[in-house]
């Protein structure tokens, strides 16, 4: 349609100018472009909401599995955070055991 306009523009111009056509005619012809314009137009918002619904209807739309992916993630790194507090806790315990140990040495070296 995009192409048929075009050529429509391209044609009635230049057969006004080469004198084919009168203004009168070429006003005509506009009218009709106009009208293809519109018909355009109406089909672009057409694919355009088709496509958005598309995307974002149902449980199995690509809006719904971004959804999904993203809960997912979130839960992800709820568990990666868990996970970093019990490492963090190993590490206290690790901490302590080596201060458990200095001090058991440091009271050999005493003893000694």
């Amino acid at each position: 349609l995009r192409q048929a306009i075009r050529l429509l523009d391209d044609e009635k111009t230049n057969a006004l100018s080469s004198g084919k056509i009168d203004v009168q005619k070429f006003r005509e012809l506009n009218g009709i472009q106009l009208g293809l314009e519109n018909d355009l137009g109406e089909l672009n918002v057409a694919i355009v909401e088709t496509t958005l619904l598309s995307i974002t209807v149902g449980d199995n739309s690509p809006a719904a599995k971004l959804g999904t992916a993203i809960q997912n993630l979130k839960e992800a790194l709820k568990k990666i955070e868990e996970f970093r507090n019990v490492l963090d806790t190993i590490a206290d315990v690790i901490n302590g055991v080596n201060q458990v140990i200095g001090v058991l040495v440091s009271a050999a070296s005493v003893i000694a």
